[in-house]
């Protein structure tokens, strides 16, 4: 029989697979069965059993193949379609280990090993604790939103689409001339002569502007990284005053500083600074043909990413609407924080070192009379 392609291995490989388990039964058993032949069902990993009949990669395998036993647990069955579809979820580089029979018994080992420790787990009750039943209803609904969305078709973006965008969205894709340039902010217009002197005698000097800016500026913002106020166009945008942007503008070569020292006003407060050009950058007009393959990829992921959504939500919708859900909201105003004092508010999903404080259900506020 020929191999499927990218689905692990062939049958060889699934046959050698099960030589190199010597310690595994080789009785064919059905997976849900009872080891002993006895009545009721044995419990399968529930994970291992994934991926639409298209990609099944127990699809290469005959039906005796299938279900081979390469071990029992108690009563649960692994069979070596079960390991098949455990190494297939895996990506193809960590797939390929499993060519080395070593690797193929240690996944074997450790997933015994976590339906042990599963089974004491159960045994003891911990699968009834709040948050290990909080963590699979989790898992859980992540899995079907998973589901739920490998199910939604990718869509169509024409070359129409394409051309609507573009034009829709012609300014992205023209961006005007722009300069960088630095500055020394002064309080007062003398003192802001002297620099501009200083700084005009030692023009095509960086290190000598880099240590006058940090010697003189009072910008504490920009005194450190060299008074660099960053790329802007010629209107400054939010980030620099339009007479700053237009004097910079009429600077051509790296290095030159405005002949005059130039003068802002923000809140009422004037600001003089002197200035030096860094760099041009030149105006650049894409056409369609430059970007027409990132505007297809963007416009194809927004519509895939809505499209998964809607089936979310569309799902969520449905389910409600047949479920009997009753939610009482005046009941949350009975949760209070305990020992919250002083304590920023935590962030759900925050990781280690974000304080987190218990919640107490029905204690009274801080403050409030004990009832």
């Amino acid at each position: 029989m020929a191999s499927a392609p990218l689905r692990f291995a062939s049958l060889g490989f699934f046959a050698s697979l099960s030589l190199t388990l010597a310690a595994c039964p080789r009785a064919p058993v059905q997976p849900g069965h009872r080891a002993d032949g006895g009545a009721g069902t044995a419990r399968t990993n529930p994970s291992a059993h994934t991926g639409d009949a298209g990609s099944d990669p127990c699809s290469v395998l005959s039906a005796e193949q299938r279900v081979l036993v390469v071990a029992r647990i108690g009563e649960t069955t692994l069979t070596l379609c079960d390991f098949a579809r455990r190494i297939n979820v895996q990506n193809q580089y960590i797939r390929a280990r499993f060519n080395a029979p070593e690797q193929r018994r240690a996944l074997l080992r450790t997933w015994v090993d976590s339906e042990l420790l599963a089974a004491e787990a159960r045994a003891r009750g911990i699968d009834q604790e709040a948050s290990v039943r909080m963590s699979i209803t989790s898992q859980l609904a992540r899995q079907l939103e998973n589901d739920v969305r490998a199910g939604v078709a990718p869509p169509e973006v024409t070359e129409a689409d394409v051309e609507r965008y573009f034009q829709e969205h012609r300014a992205e894709y023209d961006t005007p001339e722009q300069v960088r340039a630095s500055h020394i902010e002064l309080r007062d217009r003398v003192t802001a002569e002297r620099v501009l002197a200083d700084a005009r005698s030692h023009a095509t000097d960086d290190a000598y502007w880099r240590a006058l800016v940090q010697r003189e500026s009072v910008d504490t913002a920009t005194r450190d990284i060299g008074g660099d106020l960053g790329f802007f166009a010629a209107d400054g945008g939010t980030t620099v005053p339009r007479a700053v942007a237009t004097a910079v503008m009429a600077l051509r070569n790296p290095g030159d500083v405005v002949p005059t020292v130039v003068e802002s006003v923000a809140a009422g407060v004037t600001h003089f600074h002197v200035l030096r050009l860094a760099a041009r950058r030149e105006a650049l007009h894409r056409g369609i043909d430059e970007v027409r393959r990132p505007i297809r990829n963007r416009l194809w992921r927004e519509r895939f990413d809505a499209a998964q959504d809607r089936a979310v939500q569309e799902l969520v919708q449905r389910l409600r609407a047949s479920a009997n859900v009753e939610t009482h909201l005046d009941a949350l105003a009975q949760v209070h924080l305990d020992d919250t004092e002083g304590v920023p508010p935590a962030i759900p999903g925050a990781g280690p070192g974000q304080p987190r404080t218990p919640i107490v259900v029905g204690a009274p506020a801080a403050g409030a009379p004990p009832r």
